[in-house]
């Protein structure tokens, strides 16, 4: 695990430096400008924002030691990262990391659910450093997955990052995740009707959330199966794979949530 946290930390992480602003008359502006650190102190060619003085910045470096140490203290061990999640922006002022830990369970021998972590952070301010813990199953090559958020923790940069909120945070995911186990074997177990299951689709028809040809498709995957985790299962491939438009995901979103009673993607 120190391994891949190294690794990680090579790939996502980098010293900063912050900066006061003055105006032309050399007075403090209340303003502080955030740069990779320079060496050479060529400080505007690596120029990651600037804010106002009470802005806390929160490193990489420090979510990333953060986050592997309260694991290794919880017995969790992390062997890999989700590539297809975790990225860093060419500026370098946005980050996405997904850590996937060997807490997991199987519905059958395709179907794997590991207890994940996601952890966002940007220098610039464009967003709050966001972390969800859960579970997210991979459904197609190209990186999209079903799956559930178990608990959160978000922090705007006006506070500092408090690594024991974040432990707290992933012993409540831990706690839940075992559960989450039988709530989809109990979807499994919750057989569909045929005419359930076209009342459903006629549904998306008639919101206009579907087309008929698409209706059609889902319909005749539904019907190999006829239980709630595969109906689940075949919503998220449209909502992923179909629908082009986020006014639009949203509206399939909030209609999978009334039709089956709960938010599953």
């Amino acid at each position: 695990m120190i391994k891949l946290m190294e690794q990680l930390l090579e790939k996502f992480s980098f010293p900063v430096v912050q900066l006061p602003l003055f105006n032309g008359t050399g007075n403090e502006t209340g303003l502080k400008a955030i740069y990779r650190h320079d060496p050479e102190k060529n400080y505007h060619k690596n120029w990651l924002g600037h804010h106002t003085t009470d802005y806390v910045v929160t490193t990489n470096q420090r979510i990333i030691e953060a986050a592997f140490g309260i694991l290794d203290s919880t017995g969790l061990n992390v062997n890999e990262y989700d590539p297809k999640n975790s990225w860093i922006s060419k500026d370098l002022k946005r980050m996405s990391l997904s850590l996937v830990t060997d807490e997991k369970f199987s519905l059958n021998d395709k179907d794997q659910h590991n207890l994940t972590i996601n952890m966002k952070n940007s220098y610039d301010g464009s967003f709050a450093f966001d972390s969800t813990f859960g579970t997210y199953r991979l459904i197609c090559s190209n990186g999209a997955f079903i799956g559930e958020i178990l608990t959160q923790y978000k922090r705007k940069h006006v506070n500092e990052f408090s690594p024991e909120l974040l432990k707290h945070r992933i012993m409540i995911a831990i706690e839940k995740f075992p559960k989450l186990k039988h709530v989809y074997e109990n979807m499994q177990n919750s057989e569909m009707s045929k005419a359930e299951l076209d009342s459903i689709f006629e549904a998306m028809e008639k919101r206009n959330l579907t087309s008929k040809s698409d209706s059609q498709n889902m319909q005749e995957l539904a019907g190999v199966e006829k239980n709630a985790y595969s109906l689940m299962t075949i919503f998220t491939y449209y909502l992923t794979h179909i629908v082009n438009s986020r006014e639009k995901a949203i509206k399939v979103n909030q209609f999978m949530m009334e039709k089956m009673g709960r938010k599953y993607v």
